[in-house]
């Protein structure tokens, strides 16, 4: 998926090929874009990019307004959806893509040379951060944006329940018992189904109330197997912790290095005149890089941990 910066100022592109040539559409070029099904671009004509034959660009707008509410289009995480119409000779054809709203770990600030330098680019940039965020999250199994949204997580017979994400913010959840759907409150509410996040924001508990108390009663686990509790608040991180923006920098700063090429390529050694180049066991364990290990050690998930 096609990757936005979070609060850029930002195009989506489209280039149109006929049997792998780009060629310019017959007439406008229209884009309709869609973000958690609320149009926030109605069928609006796309620039044709200047000297760059079949190519066309829509400059995203960062806020709309939409039924007098203000709608978030790249100051905040989410997917959107972009259709793309357009006619070249008789042929018609309506294509979707779809963009991720990210928050990149790093700044491309950190990075950018110094004129008249030439090196690295913005667009180096971009791709080697793409890829050191994806390492981080694969190897610490979360993500560090934020997000709004609603996640559906299922019971295991237990009385805590394990969260898929970091829950910074927690609203509702709902859950469903036949025939109604039935909905809990956050703590500190007069509701017989209270709940805290606990466990630095990884798992959710009921608090009990007046008949849990009674010791000769059986009670079933509060998350029952098999039943899907559909739990929505603010997810992720307010901001990226300081310990995964620095070990951002420093993979990023590797996978720009031209001896990240030798590295790709599983070297065990390598002699030159009077040096030798070999690579440690480690290498290939985590990140590849020992001080981005270390700095991510607090990060990384134990699946399990705090659930009673």
């Amino acid at each position: 998926m096609k990757e936005i910066l979070v609060n850029s100022i930002s195009n989506i592109e489209y280039k149109i090929y006929v049997d792998g040539v780009l060629t310019d559409a017959t007439g406008d070029v229209r884009v309709t874009v869609s973000k958690e099904d609320v149009k926030v671009v109605d069928n609006q004509i796309a620039t044709a990019v200047s000297g760059a034959d079949g190519t066309y660009r829509y400059l995203l707008p960062t806020v709309v307004t939409v039924e007098g509410d203000e709608v978030s289009v790249v100051t905040t995480e989410g997917i959107l959806k972009a259709t793309w119409t357009f006619t070249v000779g008789s042929t018609t054809l309506n294509v979707t893509e779809y963009y991720d709203v990210v928050t990149p770990y790093c700044s491309w600030e950190y990075f950018a040379p110094t004129p008249p330098a030439t090196t690295p680019t913005y667009q180096d940039w971009l791709e080697c951060e793409r890829v050191s965020r994806f390492i981080i999250n694969s190897l610490c199994g979360q993500e560090f944006g934020q997000e709004y949204t609603t996640y559906a997580v299922e019971g295991h017979g237990t009385n805590s329940l394990a969260l898929p994400r970091h829950l910074q913010t927690l609203d509702t959840i709902t859950w469903t018992d036949s025939p109604v759907p039935r909905s809990g409150e956050v703590i500190g509410w007069d509701h017989p189904y209270a709940w805290e996040v606990i466990a630095g924001g990884w798992t959710l508990r009921q608090q009990p109330y007046a008949a849990d108390m009674i010791v000769t009663n059986k009670h079933r686990p509060r998350f029952v197997r098999n039943k899907t509790y559909s739990v929505s608040g603010l997810w992720g991180y307010h901001t990226v912790p300081a310990e995964v923006v620095e070990a951002s920098k420093i993979l990023t700063a590797d996978f720009m290095c031209k001896e990240a090429k030798y590295r790709d390529k599983y070297l065990d050694n390598i002699k030159m005149g009077d040096w030798r180049l070999q690579f440690t066991s480690g290498a290939w364990s985590g990140t590849g890089n020992a001080k981005a290990d270390k700095l991510l050690s607090d990060y990384r998930l134990t699946p399990g941990i705090g659930l009673i």
